[in-house]
């Protein structure tokens, strides 16, 4: 494999991988090898599927407690895997720690990042003490369009109360 190839690794990013790879392609189009290396990278390198490298972590997400990021899937399952929401955090289990993204876009959602880290961190689910580090660290409980849903908490019925409330019809 040309030198050129590595060079662009952890120097100067994906970017730079692209740019070496894609000049050597274009100055010898005839090398099918440089057009299949090329494909390979861009696929593996370009669409992050993955434990992904801590150097390419959200800020948001750069905290002790915060064991490895996973994008493409779930940690446990792999790459291709799927699940329903955007992200979801392992609290416990052999994946204690671990937040893993359906898709590397949604590593740009800072508020989506901070709220898999408040579970992390808290190692619990939408409680109190889960909202208050979330608005501690700057996250917010209000809906994010498309990302998140409202974790305000909402009141409960008391036990014994039908849905309607006492004395209510139900109509």
């Amino acid at each position: 494999m040309p030198t050129g190839i590595l060079g662009g690794f952890g120097t100067g990013g994906t970017q730079s991988v692209y740019c070496t790879i894609y000049s050597m392609v274009e100055n010898r189009p005839d090398n099918l090898h440089l057009h299949l290396v090329w494909s390979v990278l861009y696929f593996s390198v370009g669409n992050m599927k993955g434990k992904l490298p801590h150097s390419q972590w959200p800020d948001e997400l750069k905290h002790p407690e915060v064991k490895g990021v996973f994008v493409g899937g779930c940690v446990s399952r792999g790459v291709g895997s799927r699940f329903r929401a955007k992200a979801h955090a392992h609290t416990s289990g052999e994946h204690v720690g671990w937040i893993c993204f359906l898709s590397e876009k949604r590593l740009t959602c800072r508020m989506l990042c901070l709220h898999e880290r408040a579970h992390i961190v808290t190692k619990e689910g939408h409680t109190k003490r889960w909202r208050e580090y979330l608005l501690q660290i700057g996250g917010t409980l209000d809906p994010v369009e498309d990302i998140l849903g409202d974790y305000h908490p909402r009141p409960r019925q008391p036990k014994g109360v039908p849905e309607g409330g006492e004395g209510s019809s139900g109509t």
